[in-house]
């Protein structure tokens, strides 16, 4: 429960975030060419910074990796309670379904591994290649205007 709370105390801290620069009536470009902002979005998905670094094949090939682990991960812990539902109702204590059970469950766990080392990995390099290889020059930028009554979003395309 602790955890929980914990959880829901720094996700309310980050949305409380964009109240901040309403209070300072400033501007972010999430598009802007930073380490951060690169960072940011292999954070929202695996793949996105560095499709924003101008690396689309290892984009591709970082968010496949990540989302399809997670993908699979669901899908064999949801054989993983088929099988156990199977085993209780059985009422063996030595059958096989037990067996296929744990092997389910340790394959969920590393596929989760995979996919969150993926992820992590995607995050930090879009962090560290950032500004260090040049992109093209055609780009559309966001800009999110917080004031104090509103929030605006416009954007730039720049050929």
């Amino acid at each position: 429960m602790k955890k929980l709370t914990i959880l829901i105390l720094v996700l309310a801290l980050c949305a409380l975030n964009p109240l901040v620069y309403a209070q300072q009536k400033q501007s972010y470009d999430f598009n802007a060419r930073t380490p951060v902002n690169a960072a940011l979005r292999s954070l929202i998905l695996p793949g996105w910074g560095q499709f924003f670094n101008g690396q689309k094949t290892k984009g591709y090939i970082l968010g496949a990796i990540a989302l399809s682990c997670a993908g699979a991960s669901i899908v064999t812990y949801q054989l993983a309670l088929k099988d156990w539902d199977d085993y209780e109702k059985k009422g063996i204590p030595d059958d096989p379904l037990y067996d296929n059970y744990k092997s389910k469950v340790i394959t969920t766990n590393v596929l989760i591994g995979v996919s969150a080392a993926a992820w992590l990995y995607a995050v930090l390099d879009a962090y560290f290649v950032a500004n260090k290889k040049p992109v093209s020059q055609t780009a559309t930028s966001f800009f999110f205007n917080i004031d104090k009554n509103h929030i605006s979003l416009n954007y730039i395309q720049r050929i």
